[in-house]
Protein backbone atom coordinates (compact mmCIF):
# COMPACT_ATOMS: atom_id res chain seq x y z
CA UNK A 1 0.00 0.00 0.00
CA UNK A 2 1.03 3.82 -0.11
CA UNK A 3 0.11 7.04 1.69
CA UNK A 4 0.65 9.92 0.98
CA UNK A 5 -1.22 13.61 -0.19
CA UNK A 6 -2.56 14.79 -3.58
CA UNK A 7 -1.52 18.28 -4.94
CA UNK A 8 -1.82 19.88 -8.53
CA UNK A 9 0.98 21.13 -10.62
CA UNK A 10 1.64 22.05 -14.57
CA UNK A 11 2.71 19.21 -16.54
CA UNK A 12 4.53 20.00 -19.87
CA UNK A 13 4.54 17.12 -22.78
CA UNK A 14 5.54 18.26 -25.83
CA UNK A 15 6.06 21.19 -25.34
CA UNK A 16 2.11 21.78 -24.28
CA UNK A 17 1.63 22.66 -20.97
CA UNK A 18 -1.53 20.74 -18.52
CA UNK A 19 -1.88 23.10 -15.65
CA UNK A 20 -3.36 22.23 -12.58
CA UNK A 21 -3.00 18.75 -12.76
CA UNK A 22 -3.78 16.67 -9.55
CA UNK A 23 -1.54 14.00 -9.12
CA UNK A 24 -0.65 11.78 -5.85
CA UNK A 25 2.66 12.36 -3.82
CA UNK A 26 3.87 8.90 -2.26
CA UNK A 27 5.05 9.95 1.28
CA UNK A 28 5.62 6.13 2.30
CA UNK A 29 5.14 2.65 0.43
CA UNK A 30 5.67 -1.02 0.74
CA UNK A 31 6.11 -1.37 -3.31
CA UNK A 32 10.15 -1.83 -3.70
CA UNK A 33 10.05 0.95 -6.99
CA UNK A 34 10.51 4.27 -6.70
CA UNK A 35 9.33 5.27 -9.96
CA UNK A 36 5.93 7.01 -10.80
CA UNK A 37 3.26 6.36 -13.38
CA UNK A 38 1.00 8.08 -15.81
CA UNK A 39 -2.33 7.09 -14.79
CA UNK A 40 -3.80 6.83 -18.35
CA UNK A 41 -7.19 4.90 -17.85
CA UNK A 42 -10.30 5.66 -16.44
CA UNK A 43 -11.02 7.78 -13.22
CA UNK A 44 -13.01 5.63 -11.68
CA UNK A 45 -9.92 3.54 -10.90
CA UNK A 46 -8.26 6.31 -9.35
CA UNK A 47 -6.76 5.35 -6.37
CA UNK A 48 -9.27 7.46 -3.73
CA UNK A 49 -12.08 6.47 -6.04
CA UNK A 50 -11.21 2.19 -5.48
CA UNK A 51 -10.16 2.55 -2.01
CA UNK A 52 -11.92 5.26 -0.25
CA UNK A 53 -14.95 5.94 -2.26
CA UNK A 54 -13.66 9.35 -3.28
CA UNK A 55 -14.97 11.68 -5.90
CA UNK A 56 -12.46 11.17 -9.13
CA UNK A 57 -10.60 13.94 -10.23
CA UNK A 58 -9.97 14.31 -14.08
CA UNK A 59 -7.31 12.51 -15.33
CA UNK A 60 -4.50 13.62 -17.54
CA UNK A 61 -6.41 12.82 -21.00
CA UNK A 62 -9.08 14.52 -19.22
CA UNK A 63 -7.29 17.85 -18.08
CA UNK A 64 -5.83 17.74 -21.74
CA UNK A 65 -9.37 17.68 -23.99
CA UNK A 66 -10.87 20.50 -20.78
CA UNK A 67 -7.96 22.37 -21.52
CA UNK A 68 -8.69 22.30 -25.82
CA UNK A 69 -4.95 20.59 -26.13
CA UNK A 70 -6.06 17.84 -27.98
CA UNK A 71 -9.84 17.28 -29.59
CA UNK A 72 -11.05 13.92 -27.66
CA UNK A 73 -9.88 11.53 -25.22
CA UNK A 74 -8.11 9.71 -27.77
CA UNK A 75 -3.90 8.74 -27.37
CA UNK A 76 -1.81 6.26 -29.20
CA UNK A 77 1.08 3.62 -28.46
CA UNK A 78 4.22 3.13 -30.28
CA UNK A 79 6.66 1.23 -28.16
CA UNK A 80 8.97 -0.13 -31.30
CA UNK A 81 11.30 -2.86 -31.13
CA UNK A 82 14.58 -4.78 -29.17
CA UNK A 83 16.86 -3.77 -31.75
CA UNK A 84 19.34 -2.53 -29.13
CA UNK A 85 18.81 -6.01 -27.12
CA UNK A 86 20.94 -8.29 -29.60
CA UNK A 87 24.88 -7.04 -29.22
CA UNK A 88 24.51 -7.12 -25.52
CA UNK A 89 22.99 -11.10 -26.34
CA UNK A 90 26.34 -11.61 -28.56
CA UNK A 91 28.56 -10.28 -26.03
CA UNK A 92 30.58 -13.06 -23.69
CA UNK A 93 28.70 -13.88 -20.06
CA UNK A 94 30.57 -12.66 -17.24
CA UNK A 95 31.79 -14.75 -14.92
CA UNK A 96 32.50 -13.25 -11.68
CA UNK A 97 30.59 -13.55 -8.58
CA UNK A 98 26.96 -11.96 -8.47
CA UNK A 99 27.20 -8.95 -6.40
CA UNK A 100 23.54 -7.42 -4.89
CA UNK A 101 22.51 -4.77 -7.94
CA UNK A 102 19.36 -3.02 -8.90
CA UNK A 103 19.83 -5.17 -11.94
CA UNK A 104 16.85 -5.22 -14.08
CA UNK A 105 15.35 -7.76 -16.18
CA UNK A 106 14.19 -5.86 -18.81
CA UNK A 107 15.48 -4.93 -21.95
CA UNK A 108 16.16 -1.56 -22.75
CA UNK A 109 14.18 -0.69 -26.16
CA UNK A 110 15.14 2.25 -28.77
CA UNK A 111 12.39 5.18 -28.62
CA UNK A 112 8.85 4.69 -28.74
CA UNK A 113 6.03 7.38 -28.62
CA UNK A 114 3.05 8.47 -27.23
CA UNK A 115 0.55 10.50 -29.24
CA UNK A 116 -2.24 12.97 -27.27
CA UNK A 117 -5.02 13.10 -29.71
CA UNK A 118 -3.68 12.06 -32.73
CA UNK A 119 -2.36 8.58 -34.44
CA UNK A 120 0.45 8.51 -36.82
CA UNK A 121 0.19 6.75 -39.83
CA UNK A 122 3.47 6.08 -40.73
CA UNK A 123 4.31 4.16 -37.57
CA UNK A 124 1.98 0.83 -38.71
CA UNK A 125 1.40 -1.29 -41.80
CA UNK A 126 -1.85 -2.75 -42.71
CA UNK A 127 -5.72 -1.82 -41.63
CA UNK A 128 -6.42 -0.29 -38.34
CA UNK A 129 -9.02 -2.05 -36.94
CA UNK A 130 -11.10 -0.94 -34.14
CA UNK A 131 -12.88 -2.95 -31.61
CA UNK A 132 -15.18 -1.72 -28.39
CA UNK A 133 -13.75 -2.79 -25.36
CA UNK A 134 -14.92 -5.83 -23.60
CA UNK A 135 -17.35 -4.71 -20.30
CA UNK A 136 -17.40 -5.80 -16.72
CA UNK A 137 -19.01 -9.16 -16.02
CA UNK A 138 -20.63 -7.97 -13.28
CA UNK A 139 -21.38 -3.82 -13.53
CA UNK A 140 -21.92 -4.16 -17.62
CA UNK A 141 -19.67 -1.29 -17.79
CA UNK A 142 -16.68 -0.55 -19.37
CA UNK A 143 -13.03 0.20 -16.54
CA UNK A 144 -10.60 -1.11 -18.39
CA UNK A 145 -8.72 -1.24 -21.31
CA UNK A 146 -9.91 -4.85 -22.95
CA UNK A 147 -10.71 -6.18 -25.70
CA UNK A 148 -11.58 -10.16 -26.64
CA UNK A 149 -8.56 -12.34 -27.47
CA UNK A 150 -9.41 -14.68 -29.61
CA UNK A 151 -7.17 -17.13 -31.49
CA UNK A 152 -2.83 -17.77 -30.67
CA UNK A 153 -1.03 -19.61 -33.69
CA UNK A 154 3.32 -19.92 -34.12
CA UNK A 155 4.27 -19.76 -37.44
CA UNK A 156 7.30 -22.47 -36.92
CA UNK A 157 9.12 -22.18 -39.97
CA UNK A 158 6.00 -22.22 -42.32
CA UNK A 159 4.44 -24.71 -40.27
CA UNK A 160 1.04 -23.13 -38.17
CA UNK A 161 0.01 -24.49 -35.05
CA UNK A 162 -3.29 -23.43 -33.32
CA UNK A 163 -2.68 -23.49 -29.35
CA UNK A 164 -6.19 -21.47 -28.80
CA UNK A 165 -8.96 -24.08 -28.02
CA UNK A 166 -11.84 -23.99 -31.07
CA UNK A 167 -14.60 -20.89 -30.84
CA UNK A 168 -12.41 -19.45 -28.04
CA UNK A 169 -13.25 -16.23 -26.54
CA UNK A 170 -11.67 -14.54 -23.48
CA UNK A 171 -11.51 -10.94 -22.35
CA UNK A 172 -7.31 -9.46 -22.42
CA UNK A 173 -6.00 -6.27 -20.42
CA UNK A 174 -3.58 -4.30 -23.33
CA UNK A 175 -1.02 -2.84 -20.38
CA UNK A 176 1.79 -0.77 -21.17
CA UNK A 177 2.67 -1.19 -17.29
CA UNK A 178 3.60 -4.62 -17.77
CA UNK A 179 6.83 -6.07 -19.58
CA UNK A 180 5.25 -9.87 -19.88
CA UNK A 181 2.03 -11.29 -21.50
CA UNK A 182 0.26 -13.61 -19.22
CA UNK A 183 -2.73 -15.95 -20.78
CA UNK A 184 -4.79 -18.38 -19.29
CA UNK A 185 -2.81 -21.95 -18.59
CA UNK A 186 -4.88 -23.51 -21.76
CA UNK A 187 -3.38 -21.18 -23.81
CA UNK A 188 -0.09 -20.75 -22.39
CA UNK A 189 1.15 -23.79 -21.08
CA UNK A 190 0.89 -25.64 -24.65
CA UNK A 191 2.80 -23.01 -26.07
CA UNK A 192 5.30 -22.86 -23.48
CA UNK A 193 5.85 -26.84 -24.12
CA UNK A 194 5.96 -26.07 -27.90
CA UNK A 195 8.53 -23.77 -27.73
CA UNK A 196 11.07 -25.96 -24.82
CA UNK A 197 10.75 -22.95 -22.10
CA UNK A 198 12.48 -23.86 -19.33
CA UNK A 199 10.38 -23.76 -15.84
CA UNK A 200 12.37 -21.45 -13.30
CA UNK A 201 11.36 -20.45 -9.30
CA UNK A 202 11.79 -16.84 -9.55
CA UNK A 203 11.01 -16.10 -13.33
CA UNK A 204 8.66 -18.46 -14.76
CA UNK A 205 9.68 -19.86 -17.84
CA UNK A 206 12.78 -19.07 -19.54
CA UNK A 207 15.02 -19.98 -22.57
CA UNK A 208 18.64 -19.69 -24.05
CA UNK A 209 18.12 -15.99 -25.65
CA UNK A 210 20.54 -15.89 -28.74
CA UNK A 211 19.42 -18.89 -29.87
CA UNK A 212 15.48 -17.83 -29.91
CA UNK A 213 16.41 -14.11 -30.57
CA UNK A 214 17.28 -15.45 -34.22
CA UNK A 215 14.85 -18.27 -34.18
CA UNK A 216 12.66 -17.15 -37.61
CA UNK A 217 9.44 -17.99 -35.75
CA UNK A 218 6.52 -15.39 -34.98
CA UNK A 219 3.34 -15.94 -33.28
CA UNK A 220 0.08 -14.41 -34.12
CA UNK A 221 -2.55 -12.96 -31.64
CA UNK A 222 -6.00 -12.74 -33.19
CA UNK A 223 -9.06 -10.42 -31.63
CA UNK A 224 -12.62 -9.87 -32.19
CA UNK A 225 -13.05 -12.55 -34.08
CA UNK A 226 -12.15 -14.13 -37.70
CA UNK A 227 -12.65 -10.48 -39.18
CA UNK A 228 -10.80 -9.06 -36.53
CA UNK A 229 -7.15 -7.34 -36.49
CA UNK A 230 -4.02 -9.89 -36.38
CA UNK A 231 -1.05 -9.30 -34.57
CA UNK A 232 2.32 -11.04 -35.58
CA UNK A 233 5.18 -11.09 -32.96
CA UNK A 234 8.25 -12.00 -33.91
CA UNK A 235 10.62 -14.48 -31.32
CA UNK A 236 13.29 -11.73 -31.01
CA UNK A 237 10.31 -9.41 -29.03
CA UNK A 238 9.68 -11.99 -26.84
CA UNK A 239 12.77 -11.99 -25.19
CA UNK A 240 13.66 -9.84 -21.31
CA UNK A 241 17.06 -10.43 -20.70
CA UNK A 242 17.69 -10.63 -16.71
CA UNK A 243 21.65 -10.53 -16.25
CA UNK A 244 24.79 -11.10 -18.37
CA UNK A 245 25.86 -13.59 -15.26
CA UNK A 246 22.31 -15.69 -15.45
CA UNK A 247 23.39 -18.43 -17.87
CA UNK A 248 23.53 -22.33 -18.84
CA UNK A 249 25.80 -24.55 -18.15
CA UNK A 250 27.07 -24.18 -21.93
CA UNK A 251 27.49 -20.57 -21.44
CA UNK A 252 24.32 -19.26 -23.09
CA UNK A 253 22.57 -16.31 -21.51
CA UNK A 254 18.63 -17.15 -20.21
CA UNK A 255 16.43 -14.33 -21.06
CA UNK A 256 12.67 -14.64 -19.61
CA UNK A 257 10.13 -15.99 -22.24
CA UNK A 258 7.37 -13.11 -23.25
CA UNK A 259 4.34 -15.25 -22.31
CA UNK A 260 3.62 -16.58 -18.91
CA UNK A 261 0.51 -18.03 -17.78
CA UNK A 262 -2.14 -16.56 -15.77
CA UNK A 263 -1.61 -17.38 -11.67
CA UNK A 264 -3.29 -16.21 -8.18
CA UNK A 265 -1.45 -12.66 -8.60
CA UNK A 266 -1.88 -11.86 -12.00
CA UNK A 267 -5.22 -14.41 -12.68
CA UNK A 268 -6.50 -12.27 -16.04
CA UNK A 269 -4.71 -12.35 -19.43
CA UNK A 270 -3.03 -9.43 -19.96
CA UNK A 271 -1.08 -8.19 -22.80
CA UNK A 272 2.01 -6.70 -21.81
CA UNK A 273 4.88 -4.95 -23.73
CA UNK A 274 5.95 -8.00 -25.12
CA UNK A 275 3.20 -7.83 -27.05
CA UNK A 276 2.92 -4.26 -27.80
CA UNK A 277 5.67 -3.48 -29.18
CA UNK A 278 4.60 -5.39 -32.15
CA UNK A 279 1.16 -3.70 -32.21
CA UNK A 280 0.37 0.01 -32.71
CA UNK A 281 -2.81 0.98 -30.84
CA UNK A 282 -5.15 3.30 -30.29
CA UNK A 283 -7.09 3.61 -27.15
CA UNK A 284 -10.17 5.77 -27.61
CA UNK A 285 -11.85 6.70 -24.34
CA UNK A 286 -14.58 8.69 -25.87
CA UNK A 287 -16.22 5.67 -27.54
CA UNK A 288 -14.89 3.08 -24.99
CA UNK A 289 -12.84 1.37 -28.58
CA UNK A 290 -9.29 0.16 -29.01
CA UNK A 291 -8.03 0.03 -32.36
CA UNK A 292 -4.67 -2.25 -33.54
CA UNK A 293 -2.43 -2.25 -36.87
CA UNK A 294 0.67 -4.25 -37.12
CA UNK A 295 3.85 -2.13 -35.82
CA UNK A 296 6.32 -1.21 -38.47
CA UNK A 297 9.29 -1.31 -36.12
CA UNK A 298 12.29 1.30 -36.58
CA UNK A 299 10.22 4.01 -38.95
CA UNK A 300 12.26 7.23 -39.27
CA UNK A 301 9.91 9.30 -40.79
CA UNK A 302 6.21 10.69 -39.25
CA UNK A 303 2.53 11.31 -40.76
CA UNK A 304 0.49 12.77 -37.62
CA UNK A 305 -3.16 13.13 -38.13
CA UNK A 306 -4.88 14.45 -35.71
CA UNK A 307 -8.48 13.01 -34.07
CA UNK A 308 -11.13 15.28 -34.59
CA UNK A 309 -13.78 15.97 -31.61
CA UNK A 310 -15.47 13.36 -30.29
CA UNK A 311 -13.03 10.10 -31.38
CA UNK A 312 -14.50 7.17 -33.03
CA UNK A 313 -13.88 5.51 -36.40
CA UNK A 314 -15.46 8.30 -38.31
CA UNK A 315 -13.34 10.20 -36.44
CA UNK A 316 -10.17 8.88 -36.87
CA UNK A 317 -8.01 8.33 -39.71
CA UNK A 318 -7.29 5.47 -41.22
CA UNK A 319 -9.76 3.26 -38.52
CA UNK A 320 -12.33 0.87 -39.83
CA UNK A 321 -14.68 -0.78 -37.02
CA UNK A 322 -14.80 -5.06 -36.95
CA UNK A 323 -18.72 -5.73 -38.05
CA UNK A 324 -19.32 -8.54 -36.15
CA UNK A 325 -16.78 -8.77 -33.89
CA UNK A 326 -16.95 -11.58 -30.79
CA UNK A 327 -16.81 -9.69 -27.32
CA UNK A 328 -15.96 -11.38 -24.10
CA UNK A 329 -17.10 -9.74 -20.68
CA UNK A 330 -14.38 -9.42 -18.03
CA UNK A 331 -13.94 -10.23 -14.29
CA UNK A 332 -13.33 -7.93 -11.56
CA UNK A 333 -9.78 -9.30 -10.99
CA UNK A 334 -9.32 -7.43 -14.37
CA UNK A 335 -9.57 -4.35 -11.65
CA UNK A 336 -5.76 -4.90 -9.85
CA UNK A 337 -3.41 -3.59 -12.64
CA UNK A 338 -0.56 -1.45 -13.48
CA UNK A 339 1.53 -3.35 -11.32
CA UNK A 340 1.70 -6.67 -12.78
CA UNK A 341 5.67 -7.19 -12.82
CA UNK A 342 5.43 -5.84 -9.30
CA UNK A 343 2.95 -8.73 -8.19
CA UNK A 344 4.98 -11.61 -10.02
CA UNK A 345 8.17 -10.71 -8.00
CA UNK A 346 6.82 -9.32 -4.54
CA UNK A 347 10.02 -11.26 -3.00
CA UNK A 348 13.59 -9.84 -3.97
CA UNK A 349 14.83 -11.83 -7.01
CA UNK A 350 17.54 -14.40 -7.17
CA UNK A 351 20.04 -13.89 -9.59
CA UNK A 352 23.10 -16.26 -10.88
CA UNK A 353 23.79 -19.70 -12.27
CA UNK A 354 20.95 -22.12 -14.04
CA UNK A 355 22.04 -25.25 -13.22
CA UNK A 356 19.36 -27.38 -15.67
CA UNK A 357 20.90 -27.71 -18.98
CA UNK A 358 18.90 -25.79 -22.07
CA UNK A 359 16.64 -27.29 -24.25
CA UNK A 360 18.63 -25.53 -27.24
CA UNK A 361 17.40 -27.69 -30.35
CA UNK A 362 14.95 -25.26 -32.28
CA UNK A 363 13.00 -27.49 -34.10
CA UNK A 364 10.87 -26.62 -31.16
CA UNK A 365 7.49 -28.61 -31.84
CA UNK A 366 7.13 -30.82 -28.85
CA UNK A 367 9.86 -29.68 -27.04
CA UNK A 368 9.97 -29.97 -23.11
CA UNK A 369 11.91 -27.99 -21.29
CA UNK A 370 13.77 -29.38 -17.94
CA UNK A 371 13.48 -27.79 -14.33
CA UNK A 372 15.93 -25.40 -13.21
CA UNK A 373 17.25 -24.02 -10.41
CA UNK A 374 19.11 -20.61 -9.37
CA UNK A 375 21.91 -19.64 -7.01
CA UNK A 376 22.98 -16.33 -5.93
CA UNK A 377 22.17 -12.87 -4.37
CA UNK A 378 19.48 -11.27 -3.70
CA UNK A 379 18.59 -8.19 -6.14
CA UNK A 380 15.86 -5.95 -6.22
CA UNK A 381 13.12 -5.18 -9.17
CA UNK A 382 12.88 -1.57 -10.32
CA UNK A 383 11.52 -0.84 -12.68
CA UNK A 384 12.22 1.12 -15.94
CA UNK A 385 10.89 5.39 -16.16
CA UNK A 386 9.78 7.31 -18.99
CA UNK A 387 10.75 10.82 -20.36
CA UNK A 388 8.87 13.29 -23.01
CA UNK A 389 9.62 15.58 -25.44
CA UNK A 390 8.53 16.95 -28.66
CA UNK A 391 5.24 18.18 -30.20
CA UNK A 392 2.88 17.71 -33.11
CA UNK A 393 0.06 20.24 -34.25
CA UNK A 394 -2.85 20.18 -32.14
CA UNK A 395 -1.64 16.26 -30.64
CA UNK A 396 0.85 15.87 -27.67
CA UNK A 397 3.22 13.84 -29.01
CA UNK A 398 5.68 12.35 -26.40
CA UNK A 399 8.69 10.60 -26.87
CA UNK A 400 8.95 7.28 -24.21
CA UNK A 401 12.16 6.18 -23.52
CA UNK A 402 12.75 2.75 -22.04
CA UNK A 403 9.34 1.59 -21.93
CA UNK A 404 9.47 -1.43 -19.17
CA UNK A 405 7.53 -2.15 -16.22
CA UNK A 406 6.40 1.78 -15.12
CA UNK A 407 6.50 3.43 -18.37
CA UNK A 408 2.97 3.69 -18.84
CA UNK A 409 -0.19 2.78 -16.11
CA UNK A 410 -2.87 2.15 -18.80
Amino acid sequence: GTTGDFFTDNIKIGGVTVMNQQMGLSLESTSNSNNGLVGLGFDINEAGVTDNGAQPYPTLVDSMVNQNLINAMTYSIWLNDLSKLLPRLLSPPITTPLRATNSVPYPDTEKGSILFGGIDTAKFTGPLLSLDMSPDQQSGTVSTMSITFTSLSINDTGIITTFSPHSFAAPVVLDTGTSFTFLDPTVALPLIDYVGAIPDPTFGYIVPCLAYFNYPASLTFGFGGPTGPRIVVPFSELLSKIDERYTFPDGSQACVWGIQPTNKQIPINLLGDTFLRSAYVVFDLDNLQISLAQTKFNSTTSNVLEVAVGGGPENIPSATVVTGAVIATQTANAMVLGAADAAQMTEPMSLGMVTATPTASLGLKGKAGVAATTTGTAASHTPSSAATAGAASNAVLGMVLGIGAAGLCL
